[in-house]
C-alpha cells in the first residue's frame, strides 16, 4: 500500500481511534489488518515506513533488511526491469536497480554479502 507521509500520518492518527483489547490486538478491522492483529504487529508496519521516508535507512536492524529484501521479492517485475507495483516508499515504475542501490548503501557488508548470498 503506497501512500505519501501526510496520508501515513493520518492513518496512523485514525489507528488511535481503535479499540485495542488486553491481549493487545486490534478488536475490529483497520484498513488492510484484520481483527485480532497484534498492535505491535501493525506499529512496526508504521515505524518502516517512517523511517523509509524520513531517509532513516541506517537505522534498520539487518533482520529488518532481510524482511524487506524477501518482500521486494514477491513484487512483480516488468519487462524494463521496473517495479509492477508500489513498494513501501518507491512507486510503480521505479527501476529495480534503483531499489537495490539503496539496499548496497544500506547493509553494512553491502547488498551482495548481506542479502543475496546469504548462507
Amino acid at each position: 500500500m503506497y501512500m505519501d507521509y501526510s496520508e501515513l500520518s493520518e492513518l496512523r492518527n485514525e489507528l488511535d481511534a481503535i479499540p485495542v483489547g488486553a491481549d493487545k490486538c486490534i478488536e475490529s478491522e483497520f484498513h488492510g489488518w484484520y481483527k485480532g492483529t497484534s498492535l505491535d504487529v501493525i506499529l512496526k508496519w508504521f515505524d518502516i515506513r517512517h523511517r523509509l521516508y524520513q531517509g532513516l535507512g541506517s537505522n534498520f536492524t539487518l533482520e529488518e533488511l532481510e524482511a524487506l529484501w524477501t518482500e521486494l521479492g514477491d513484487i512483480p517485475i516488468d519487462d524494463d526491469e521496473c517495479i509492477d507495483e508500489d513498494f513501501y516508499i518507491w512507486d510503480k515504475g521505479t527501476d529495480r536497480y534503483h531499489i537495490w542501490h539503496w539496499f548496497d548503501d544500506i547493509c553494512p557488508n553491502g547488498l551482495a554479502i548481506d542479502l543475496m548470498y546469504v548462507n
